[in-house]
């Protein structure tokens, strides 16, 4: 079991589009954004919110219809969207902060999984609303930038103080 850290905005990685992923050579990267995802009690995580830009995202099994493990998807793409909906979510590269984002109520997504068999699935709500989320990490985008000017000086500035903070405990805790 290999719990990661996560990456806290505006850390640079967060912002950048990841590249194509190979199946064949994700074991590891699937096994670590599981085991990081189960243990922040997360709906979903996105290999570059563990700082590896490669386009491979996880979803939690409780908000699958009939699933009964973690939704694994290499290289996803969005086909087809509908119906919106505003869904306030959180993000775990911005803890602490929730933004009201509108997204596509049902979504047709592309992907391969963890073999490198192509897929096609079609998601609604929650699992609609967590894969596009997801997707968007990949693409370099969080949800702090769909939000105002004004809202995102106010998270950074608090993002860096946590920050900050969370350097200065592992420097006491490296000191003793």
């Amino acid at each position: 079991m290999t719990i990661r850290d996560v990456l806290i905005w505006p850390d640079t990685n967060l912002c950048q589009v990841s590249r194509e992923a190979r199946a064949s050579e994700c074991s590891e990267l699937v096994e670590d954004l599981i085991d990081t995802m189960k243990f922040k009690n997360a709906l979903g995580i996105s290999a570059p919110q563990i700082g590896v830009l490669q386009r491979v995202i996880v979803i939690d099994e409780s908000i699958i219809d009939g699933a009964s493990a973690p939704l694994v998807m290499i290289n996803p793409k969005i086909l087809d969207g509908i119906g919106e909906k505003t869904v306030s979510e959180g993000c775990l590269s911005l803890p602490n902060t929730s933004f009201f984002i509108p997204r596509c109520y049902m979504s047709i997504i592309e992907f391969e999984d963890s073999e490198g068999i192509k897929k096609e699935i079609t998601l609604t709500e929650m699992a609609s609303y967590a894969v596009q989320h997801e997707i968007d990490h990949i693409d370099g985008i969080l949800t702090v930038d769909r939000s105002s000017r004004q809202d995102r000086r106010k998270v950074k500035i608090q993002m860096q103080k946590l920050k900050k903070m969370l350097h200065q405990n592992e420097s006491s805790y490296a000191v003793r």
